[in-house]
Order: structure tokens, then C-alpha cells, then sequence
């Protein structure tokens, strides 16, 4: 059977069962019609993943010069961890080197934060965040 035969069967079938192919026509349409909606949607909540969880979390167009990941996800193992703290801690100098090397206007702000215990008269806190920032890291944030 030619190529030309089997598109002829084709078209004959298709005239022959008018119910079945119009049905079938209707399928195929609603399909890619869902299809269409499914990436729309996804990409849709890729932009917003993008653009106000990640900006707010991270920042948008923000770079990090840090010792430690900003989010570990997934299992962290203690080799991970381990490898981790034996990274050098990143200095004031360090983040002047980075800027001397930026060719664009940005803002740039230095912010360091430990954790530890605070005390005040007879009152203590344990496990406290202490973070110290430049003026510019709140309008950075």
C-alpha cells in the first residue's frame, strides 16, 4: 500500500464515521487546550517562585559572598556540614576586592550575624541571632 493509498483510506473512514471523528476531533482539541493550560500555569508559578518568594527571601538581582549556603536543601550530611565550616570566613576585605571588581552601578552593603547568648542585669536569652548591618543592607533586603 502507497503513501497516497493510506492518506485516501484515511479521508474515506474519516467521511464514513462523521460521529467517531468528530468526536475524536473534540479529544484532541480538549488535550491540547489542558496542555496549554498546564504550561501556562507552571510558568506562571515559576514567575511568581521567581519574582516575590525568591525577591523576598533572597532578592532579585542579589549576590551573597557567604562562608555558609543562604538555604540547604535536601539532606546535609555531616561531610557537607564539615566542608562547609572549613571554608574561609569571608572579610571586609574580601567584599572591597569583589566591588573593586564590578563594573556597574549596584549598592553593596556588608552584613555579618553570629548567634550566642545575650545577658541584661538578671536576664538572659539563649541562642540569640545578632546580625549587624550597613545602612544600605535594609534598602537592599
Amino acid at each position: 500500500m502507497s503513501f497516497l493509498d493510506a492518506v485516501r483510506l484515511a479521508f474515506q473512514t474519516i467521511r464514513a464515521q462523521k460521529l467517531k471523528s468528530g468526536f475524536s476531533i473534540i479529544g484532541v482539541f480538549i488535550g491540547v487546550m489542558f496542555l496549554i493550560a498546564v504550561v501556562s500555569v507552571v510558568e506562571g508559578m515559576n514567575r511568581y517562585m521567581t519574582d516575590k518568594f525568591a525577591g523576598t527571601i533572597l532578592g532579585v538581582n542579589t549576590f551573597r559572598l557567604r562562608q555558609f549556603p543562604d538555604v540547604a536543601l535536601g539532606n546535609v550530611t555531616d561531610s557537607m556540614w564539615r566542608s562547609w565550616e572549613r571554608r574561609p570566613r569571608v572579610s571586609y576585605e574580601d567584599a572591597q576586592a569583589v566591588m573593586r571588581g564590578v563594573t556597574v552601578p549596584v549598592l553593596a552593603a556588608w552584613e555579618s550575624s553570629t548567634r550566642g547568648t545575650l545577658t541584661a542585669g538578671h536576664r538572659t536569652a539563649k541562642d540569640v541571632q545578632v546580625t549587624a548591618a550597613t545602612e544600605l543592607y535594609f534598602d537592599i533586603r
